[in-house]
């Protein structure tokens, strides 16, 4: 070793033996050969195992969205109706096929051999920890509870998720690419939303059988009654609906309120038209028409019979039930507050007791107008072929505009449940993006650390080089000294 190498050497070091920066650089300028040797050994081992891995083993890739749910039955993990949220339903079978079938995939997906049961095990739905959860959370172990013991505390709250991570992974083996992957998933979340959208949300509920039923199968005084019991479910539709919607305004400018004021005018010229079949005893079969009306009021008779003893039973029977009387006296005063409490089978009789009273009144209604058809019928008056001439002409002008306003009205109806509603059910909180994750470490990163590791080891190594000849170097620099002094 020369003095040159040796000077070089030790002016990597301090006194105490540390590396310092300035002599770093200088050894990285001048020791260029080793160090580009370590680092061409480091990169060739990097790509020797990480080629490897990356060739060997699996990635895994797909596409995913997030779906929210913003009713409030949902963060008690219920869907609208109560009923229990399986978050599995969205990667039904049925779904999978709607999915499938809409986007145009079934034949690319489900050939080969593949089936649905192949489709559904590479979609993947993963409930998603809710902020509010986390700073419950957080909360609780920031006031001295352990985590096991807050999650606990969480977990009797019932607090559910309200948010789904929808994953459709390793779609490349069913033979889709990316872009037939993302068209999928978005199709699978729309068939799952319109569905659920359909069964908690939709407001089309207005049936118009009897509208387009061939009325000639009736007798006119059985079909108008049969549009009159129609016509009161629409109403009650319509003033639930207008005390539900009562700002709502459709595209058309329609409003619930609004079809109940059209509703009165049909209710009033069905009621027209039952009026001139009575009077004119207009009737396909007068004599059994007669009979059935005969029938239909003895049936109400002995209906209104039987209500009215149930409802004289029960009030017997509230009669006797006794209340608990607790007295108070305020402030210790002379004033006496006496409180009166009932038991709940009180209350729940009360329940039963209005139900029957109001069935009793509706009996009562219909046997009074079973009663005036009667008198009617029995008038002797016999009908002229004009009667059942303006009849038919009545009856399908009844028949084509209650039509017409129950697809209205459900038109209605339907556009408030997809823009007020939905609003309120499902929806897309993170539109379908691709994702893909390799078992590998990144190349970058493993490059980066193989650069690191290369460094690292030239500097050890010269460090240790180092060492050993400033030891030579004092050790031959002693012994010269020795030989002098002995000379």
């Amino acid at each position: 070793m020369n003095k040159k190498e040796t000077d070089v050497r030790e002016s990597i070091y301090t006194e105490e033996g540390e590396i310092t920066f300035k002599g770093l650089f200088g050894f990285l300028k001048r020791g260029w050969l080793r160090l580009v040797i370590y680092l061409i050994a480091a990169l060739l081992v990097v790509t020797a195992v990480y080629g490897g891995v990356k060739f060997f083993g699996r990635s895994d890739y797909g596409v995913s969205a997030k779906i929210g749910f913003s009713f409030k039955e949902m963060t008690a993990g219920h869907n609208p109706d109560g009923t229990n949220f399986d978050k599995e339903v969205i990667r039904s079978t049925e779904y999978v096929r709607k999915a499938a079938e809409s986007t145009g995939l079934s034949d690319k997906i489900l050939k080969g051999g593949n089936d649905v049961g192949e489709v559904r095990s590479r979609i993947a739905v993963e409930a998603v920890t809710s902020q509010e959860y986390l700073q419950q959370f957080a909360s609780l172990v920031a006031g001295g509870a352990s985590e096991t013991d807050a999650a606990l505390r969480l977990s009797q709250l019932n607090y559910k998720p309200t948010e789904f991570v929808v994953s459709f992974n390793n779609y490349e083996q069913l033979g889709l690419d990316k872009k037939e992957a993302t068209m999928f998933l978005d199709g699978l979340i729309a068939a799952y939303g319109n569905g659920y959208h359909e069964t908690y949300f939709a407001k089309t509920v207005l049936d118009e059988s009897v509208f387009t039923m061939e009325s000639g199968l009736y007798d006119y005084l059985d079909y108008a009654e049969l549009c009159e019991t129609s016509y009161e479910k629409i109403y009650d539709y319509l003033d639930a609906m207008s005390s539900e919607a009562s700002d709502f305004k459709s595209s058309q400018g329609k409003k619930f309120e609004t079809f109940k004021n059209e509703l009165v005018f049909l209710q009033g010229r069905l009621m027209s038209f039952k009026a001139f079949v009575v009077d004119a005893n207009v009737s396909k079969d007068i004599e059994n028409l007669k009979i059935a009306t005969q029938t239909a009021i003895a049936n109400l008779d002995a209906e209104k019979n039987r209500l009215t003893e149930i409802i004289a039973s029960v009030k017997d029977t509230l009669a006797n039930i006794k209340p608990s009387t607790v007295t108070t006296f305020p402030g210790g005063g002379a004033d006496a507050v006496i409180t009166v409490t009932y038991p709940e089978s009180y209350y729940a009789l009360q329940e039963k007791l209005i139900s029957y009273q109001e069935q009793l009144a509706d009996t009562s209604a219909q046997l009074k107008k079973k009663n005036d058809i009667k008198t009617a019928l029995e008038s002797g008056k016999t009908p002229q072929d004009s009667d059942f001439v303006t009849a038919d002409s009545l009856i399908a002008q009844i028949k084509e505009t209650s039509e017409m306003f129950v697809e209205d009205v459900n038109a209605v109806a339907k556009e408030y449940a997809d823009k007020e509603i939905a609003s309120s059910g499902m929806k897309v909180v993170v539109p379908t993006v691709y994702v893909s994750v390799s078992p590998a470490f990144p190349a970058m990163l493993a490059y980066l650390c193989g650069v690191m590791i290369a460094v690292v080891a030239a500097v050890i190594v010269t460090y240790a080089l180092g060492k050993r000849g400033k030891v030579k170097a004092e050790a031959k620099k002693k012994a010269s000294e020795t030989e002098s002094k002995e000379e």
